[in-house]
Order: C-alpha cells, then structure tokens, then sequence
C-alpha cells in the first residue's frame, strides 16, 4: 500500500479544514494517508464543515497500519482562534516531520 503524507498547515488557517473537505471526497484505493498536524484542529476543522473523518493517531510511522487515514501529531496539539506564532510553529513542526519522512 502505497502511503501519501499530507500537512495540515497553519491549524489556525484554511488547511485543516480543505483537508477534512478532500479527504471526506476522495479517498482512492491501496493508497494510506498519513496526516501530520494536530489532531484536535484537524477534529474542529472537520464538525467546522460538516464531514466526518475517522483518523487514527500513531506516535510514529512504526505505528502504521492498513487504516487509510492516519494522523501523527506535529507541533501545539490546540485549537487556534487565529494565527500566531505558536500556530505558524506548529505548522512548520508539520513541515519538517514531513521532509525528515521524504528523507529516510
């Protein structure tokens, strides 16, 4: 099963939220989506559009599974009301968790 890794963004921006609305659209065959990003904005953002997204959390990628919707937290697991420092820290932690998996 192939595996695509997909940032959240700025949890207190847009991303989450286009993430829940792509994800509820769209999920093609033998493909497993790991998200990394904060599970509790990634939640808000989801009942914020009206979809359901049933994501396991794993603590590592050692962790994965046939589930096709996976999240591994990234940076201030918190919902923001706006954007921040602390929020736009927790998309870059997102970032870097990402290009650390793109490089091994």
């Amino acid at each position: 099963m192939r595996t695509i890794a997909v940032t959240l963004g700025d949890p207190a921006g847009v991303g989450p939220e286009v993430v829940a609305r792509a994800l509820c659209s769209q999920r093609p065959e033998q493909v497993r989506f790991l998200l990394l990003g904060s599970p509790k904005a990634l939640a808000a953002a989801a009942e914020k559009a009206g979809v359901a997204i049933g994501a396991r959390i794993v603590d590592s990628v050692a962790q994965l599974d046939d589930a096709r919707l996976q999240i591994l937290p990234c940076g201030a697991d918190v919902v923001f009301d706006k954007p921040s420092i602390e929020s736009g820290r927790a998309a870059l932690a997102a970032i870097e968790a990402a290009s650390q998996l793109a490089l091994s």
